[in-house]
């Protein structure tokens, strides 16, 4: 008998809720949080920085900086960044050199289309840029064109495409990056799949 009166006190005490009314007014009293730019929280201001159109003749992975901000992070040109943009989605560049007024100032990172859509953002979003000095060389990679951008087309891709590109030029990649390439038959969009850097 003593056990079950044990046990019902248990139950009770398990059982106690607090009002509706309190429960509403303390989710109330939580700030809110825009989970579409908390992945910028946290960074200092010289590391956020606004995107303007940059369309680099050396490729899809060269971003454009005024000279003043890559000071403020001790880069020099062709130095890698890690970019950071909306919905956690990440990428790596290399750094070029530009005018201030071509991009708008010094709080401004040049992307081109395939880097914006890589960091998930658009012209005057808001991106995390950060030095990545430890980017390793690539031994192998798997690369894949998507099957929409071949369809109907007679093409090596490999000749044609990927070896002209790669061939002689140092480009840095991230894994899961997309990214297109012109050539005999048009541009054609590709999927860096996988890195070995073993």
């Amino acid at each position: 008998m003593k056990k079950k009166k044990k046990q019902s006190k248990k139950r009770k005490k398990m059982g106690e809720t607090k009002s509706p009314e309190s429960k509403v007014k303390s989710e109330s009293s939580i700030p809110q949080q825009d989970l579409s730019t908390a992945i910028l929280t946290g960074a200092s201001s010289r590391n956020a920085m606004k995107v303007f159109g940059y369309d680099s003749e050396a490729g899809h992975s060269i971003v454009g900086m005024a000279e003043e901000s890559m000071m403020s992070m001790d880069l020099f040109e062709n130095d890698n960044v890690s970019i950071k943009g909306k919905r956690g989605k990440k990428t790596m560049a290399s750094v070029a050199v530009v005018s201030e007024a071509f991009g708008g100032g010094s709080l401004w990172i040049g992307l081109s289309k395939d880097a914006m859509n890589n960091a998930g953002v658009r012209v005057g979003d808001s991106v995390t840029v950060v030095p990545a000095p430890d980017v390793k060389f690539g031994k192998a990679v798997l690369i894949l064109p998507y099957a929409d951008s071949v369809a109907g087309q007679d093409i090596d891709v490999f000749e044609d495409y990927l070896k002209p590109y790669f061939e002689d030029q140092f480009r840095t990649l991230h894994r899961g990056d997309s990214f297109h390439i012109d050539g005999p038959a048009g541009p054609v969009e590709f999927l860096c799949v996988e890195i070995d850097t073993a």
